[in-house]
């Protein structure tokens, strides 16, 4: 999103949080250095630097973005144990936590980014994860010195885990008409940036906002159901597990801890990585390996607590009785609403009122100035997310409907027609 086009409400918020995450860093990397096994600590400064990197990627501020996505990689190397906290490599997260500070404060003053110097810190930071780094080279003398035959001894058993999980073969994608890539590609990125901050919000008051938890829950369903649309399998299964997870905890089946909501921010990683795959030019996919996240989220969602023993499983689950399992011979189609989720149900019309009055608002833009594109694509969108919305409820003939009035639309809006002509149908 060009700064251009930018809401000044959002804008000046942006600056606010950013410099909240980024007073939070410093002092809490100044600690970790004198405490380097504090994994909570670790946790803590990802955290924010994850929650700037998302909402910089959404505001399209590229440098501030690219720098503070380098450095969460690190920190997330770190805090999984697959790199050790030295002071070199703190020095150097101190020094892309200075030029993000910089980057803020010019924001402020001129509305832009500024000429601060970024890409010798982030050659550094990704010649860290690549291996090939001097600073690299300098943990490793400080393993070897420390010779801790114990640790290595810890990590033997994980050897296996390490080996690269084999790539999915490139695929097409399944897409409708001109311009339906980037429109799935536009919403899917909005989504996931709302993810990072619902998951961070809901970690400090787990049990105190069920709004917080259904606009998460939506999130990831309008994903899935995007994925399904333009049949994406291996995001459409990471949202389908990401939303099982969190619906036990929408239900009370189950309670959010920090180590859960650590896992889903992970898995929300994965899930860009996927959207980074895909080529918009050929309507091709190159995901990435997304077996064992889908594992870890599977044994979390079946009460294995992600950081915890396994004796230790009941302290993710309370004594609600299981719900029984649907048939999955019975046509979704055939189901009632008396049949579903009281709960998903009221998702369902808060989201679809939502998106109808949406295009309500739009088609009165419209009629004022048939040729606006983005109010045109909104529609789209929004057509979309009432599909998507219906066929996860079974209800097959509003699912119909959507769709097609979706491909009428999009027909529409790749030929040279005035659009005011569709209005009334």
């Amino acid at each position: 999103m060009s700064q251009e086009f930018m809401d000044p409400e959002i804008f000046a918020d942006f600056i606010v949080e950013a410099r909240e995450h980024l007073e939070t860093i410093e002092p809490t990397l100044l600690e970790l250095e004198r405490n380097p096994d504090d994994t909570g600590l670790l946790n803590d400064i990802f955290r924010p630097m994850h929650s700037l990197k998302g909402a910089s990627g959404f505001l399209g501020l590229v440098k501030i973005n690219g720098l503070a996505h380098s450095a969460e990689n690190v920190l997330d190397e770190m805090r999984t144990g697959k790199m050790v906290v030295t002071s070199e490599i703190m020095d150097l997260i101190l020094s892309a936590t200075d030029a993000l500070t910089q980057m803020i404060d010019n924001l402020e003053s001129s509305q832009e980014e500024g000429q601060v110097a970024t890409t010798h810190i982030i050659e550094h930071l990704d010649a860290l994860l690549a291996g090939n780094g001097e600073m690299l080279e300098a943990q490793e003398r400080v393993q070897e010195a420390a010779g801790n035959a114990t640790a290595d001894a810890a990590a033997a058993p994980e050897a296996d885990d390490e080996e690269p999980e084999p790539l999915p073969e490139s695929y097409a994608l399944t897409v409708i008409g001109e311009g339906h890539l980037h429109d799935f590609l536009e919403e899917a990125v909005e989504l996931l940036e709302n993810v990072g901050p619902a998951l961070l919000a809901l970690e400090k008051n787990p049990e105190g906002d069920p709004d917080l938890i259904n606009d998460l829950f939506r999130y990831y369903h309008n994903l899935k159901g995007n994925c399904g649309i333009i049949a994406y399998r291996e995001l459409a299964a990471l949202t389908h597990e990401a939303e099982t997870l969190l619906g036990r905890v929408r239900k009370s089946e189950m309670v959010l801890t920090g180590p859960m909501v650590d896992l889903l921010l992970t898995s929300s990683d994965l899930m860009e990585q996927c959207l980074t795959g895909i080529d918009p030019d050929t309507s091709r996919v190159s995901p990435p390996a997304v077996g064992r996240m889908l594992e870890r989220l599977q044994r979390a969602s079946a009460g294995e607590c992600p950081g915890e023993s396994p004796t230790d499983v009941k302290t993710c689950l309370d004594d609600a009785p299981e719900q029984p399992a649907p048939d999955p011979a019975a046509p979704i189609e055939n189901l009632a609403l008396a049949e579903l989720d009281g709960e998903d149900v009221a998702i369902f019309r808060q989201t679809v009122e939502q998106q109808l009055d949406n295009l309500l608002v739009a088609m009165d833009k419209l009629r004022e100035d048939s040729a606006q594109r983005e109010i045109i694509d909104a529609v789209f969108r929004c057509l979309n997310t009432i599909q998507n919305s219906c066929d996860y409820m079974g209800l097959a003939e509003p699912k119909e409907t959507a769709q097609r009035t979706a491909q009428l639309v999009d027909q529409a809006r790749g030929s040279d027609m005035d659009f005011g002509l569709m209005l009334d149908i």
